[in-house]
């Protein structure tokens, strides 16, 4: 094996270990959000605050559409937020 295949073992094994670990820190972080939430709204409201920063949320607003030239939030974790709060209520 030559010194490039292995830093770019090295790398990949290192990624994958980063995201074992995003990924754990990031449902631990869902865990104590579906269990502090006594509402479906509160969920969605925190949700929405976990998935979109301010400046984000200031510039968009769900359609896209507007006379103040507002941003579409993302579609797909707009539809999760719904679907989870389906699930909750």
């Amino acid at each position: 094996m030559t010194a490039r295949n292995n830093d770019s073992a090295i790398l990949m094994r290192y990624d994958a270990v980063l995201l074992h670990m995003w990924a754990w820190s990031v449902c631990r972080q869902l865990e104590r959000i579906n269990a502090s939430c006594t509402s479906a709204v509160k969920m969605s409201l925190l949700l929405l605050d976990y998935l979109f920063d301010r400046d984000t949320q200031a510039m968009s607003n769900m359609s896209g559409s507007g006379k103040l030239g507002k941003h579409r939030l993302d579609p797909l974790l707009m539809y999760g937020i719904q679907c989870k709060e389906l699930m909750f209520s």
